[in-house]
């Protein structure tokens, strides 16, 4: 795969090579290229843990991220022709499909109880699940677009009612719910946003028609970044739009809802748009756009172009464009290509009927190494000394005396070879004559730095155990777990026996847990942890209150099933410490 993605950078990007780039390329592989070899895409949607390809032969499939098929135990029903849309809830447990055929099909991976399959007589544009359809008591709601937008919802007897929430004029053209708003689109007019919980629509904003043509011959494309914060964009203008409550001096002037959409940007872009989404932060006012130039007089297609912008009010100004190789280009319209986002991982899916491709924001290891590259040594300083969080295969790739990077040895089988007492015993006194060094990265001051590494004992062989043991005679640096067995599926019960240990028999101000992969500025860490308890001194505290700063990945979700099922996990599945979704820095 990672053959592959250097190959797609080379193909994809065609920026001029001394302009750094925004963006790395992966073109998707695995079981992506035989679903399209046989069979077309119609569309896509893409969850934290999956991602779902609906397609013109009206099959439903599950794949990872990378394209590989993911193994359920759930079948998707067919439609008999092409998928119009899929949508899946907050939690990955439910999918919707619809279809012209005038199916709509809800599977749950997990169980069977709530499935529902309904032949409505009608050509069926848009499904859309609620969020929290997973919830057994949320009544399992969805909307369905047509020539109207109607909420289906099961009573308490079990039985599904509708309610016809507005007519359209035309088609709906989009749907995206969030929390108690739904925005949509009508394809002759607009765009509205409907609030539940007061049932009422929250007003219109109208759309300009094309010289060249009607809305309806253009895709709206709506994307919630965040429960209040709305992108359009459709044809070849961009509305950024903030849900707001209204103030007392509105409400109380006349009988409106409480809630307005208030336009903060409006702005005409230079190509058509075929999806947008926030990049990284919407408080940086940066979008990533996928957009399809306007043909030129002689009509013959043109490549996408994938833009990072910065809007303003009424402007925007192009960070950078990279046109794209999508494969059978030649023969597509604007029509024919979408945009999907995983905001977790700072991806974005290029999408057409025989090609997927992921685009990834460039890191700071990645613009490190094109720095290098390029030779650009001192823009490439300035970033490693700025960025903390760079990783071990770039940094270990630089020669500077000010930096001591030790990589483990491997065996004749590939496995990480274990250093004997009498190496680690030389390496300790490589790292202590590096700290005689005026340039170091961790500060010998009046304060003390202990490092332990946390090893759980319990049926270990004899020979390992004496090996512990003797390390542990010669540097003092292990903190041992007698009762639990250290493997994947203790993770979590580790990382608290760990804390209770030090909590309960070392003397300490502040206690950093990382992994062991983690690059850490030590110096910069405690100067800032001794600047943190100077001040705590200098307000009187007398007591030392305890700081905490942590940074956890929640990324995957805590399994219930399958190879990686854990019955027994603390706290919740939102915050953590959940060690098997990966702790990783932690200040206490």
């Amino acid at each position: 795969m990672e053959e592959e993605c250097n190959k797609s950078i080379s193909e994809l990007s065609t920026d001029e090579d001394e302009v750094e780039p925004k963006f790395k390329y992966c073109r998707m592989t695995n079981h992506l290229q035989k679903i399209v070899n046989e069979d077309a895409i119609s569309c896509v949607n893409v969850a934290s843990r999956f991602m779902c390809v609906g397609t013109l032969w009206g099959r439903i499939y599950l794949l990872d991220h990378q394209g590989n098929e993911v193994e359920t135990s759930t079948s998707f029903p067919n439609h008999m022709i092409s998928i119009n849309h899929i949508s899946v809830d907050s939690k990955g447990e439910f999918i919707a499909s619809c279809s012209d055929d005038g199916m709509i099909h809800i599977n749950g991976l997990y169980t069977n109880d709530s499935n529902l399959h309904l032949n409505l007589g009608v050509a069926i544009k848009f499904i859309e699940l609620d969020p929290d359809h997973y919830k057994s008591g949320s009544g399992r709601k969805f909307i369905l677009g047509d020539n109207r937008l109607t909420l289906f919802e099961k009573s308490f007897l079990k039985s599904l009612k509708s309610s016809i929430l507005s007519e359209s004029e035309g088609e709906v053209a989009a749907i995206k719910w969030n929390n108690n708003f739904v925005a949509w689109a009508s394809s002759n007019l607009g765009v509205r946003v409907y609030d539940l919980n007061e049932r009422c629509s929250l007003g219109l904003l109208k759309w300009e028609e094309p010289t060249d043509g009607k809305l309806s011959d253009y895709r709206c494309n709506l994307m919630w970044c965040n429960s209040t914060t709305l992108l359009i964009g459709w044809v070849d203008t961009i509305r950024i739009c903030v849900i707001r409550k209204r103030n007392s001096v509105e409400v109380s002037t006349r009988n409106v809802p409480g809630f307005i959409v208030d336009p903060i940007s409006s702005f005409k872009t230079d190509f058509i748009l075929c999806g947008l989404a926030p990049m990284e932060s919407i408080s940086s006012n940066q979008l990533v756009v996928l957009g399809y130039t306007k043909l030129s007089s002689g009509g013959r297609p043109n490549r996408p172009v994938l833009c990072a912008l910065e809007y303003k009010s009424n402007d925007y100004t192009e960070i950078c464009i990279d046109t794209l190789s999508i494969k059978g280009y030649e023969n597509y319209t604007h029509l024919d290509y979408h945009l999907d986002y995983l905001a977790e991982e700072n991806q974005y899916f290029i999408v057409s009927p025989k090609d997927i491709v992921v685009a990834s924001l460039y890191e700071a290891d990645d613009r490190v190494q094109w720095l290098i590259e390029h030779g650009n040594l001192e823009r490439r300083n300035a970033i490693r000394e700025t960025w903390l969080n760079l990783r071990p295969r770039i940094i270990n790739n630089s020669f500077y005396n000010n930096e001591v990077i030790l990589l483990p040895g491997k065996d004749t089988n590939g496995r990480v070879g274990i250093d004997s007492v009498e190496t680690q015993r030389l390496l300790l006194q490589k790292y202590k004559e590096w700290l005689l060094l005026e340039t170091k990265n961790i500060k010998v001051g009046d304060y003390k730095v202990k490092h332990y590494f946390a090893i759980a004992t319990k049926n270990l062989d004899s020979i390992t155990r004496k090996s512990v043991q003797d390390e542990q005679s010669v540097f003092n640096d292990l903190l041992l777990i007698p009762d639990l067995v250290d493997s994947y599926e203790n993770l979590t019960d580790k990382l608290l026996k760990s804390l209770f240990v030090i909590e309960t028999q070392i003397d300490y101000n502040y206690l950093f847990k990382s992994d062991d992969d983690t690059y850490v500025k030590l110096d910069i860490l405690s100067q800032d942890l001794l600047d943190y308890h100077q001040a705590l001194l200098s307000t009187g505290y007398q007591n030392n209150w305890g700081l905490y700063w942590g940074y956890f990945n929640g990324r995957a979700q805590i399994k219930n099933t399958g190879k990686w099922k854990e019955t027994s996990y603390n706290l919740c599945d939102s915050y953590l410490p959940y060690a098997l979704g990966g702790c990783r820095e932690l200040v206490l």
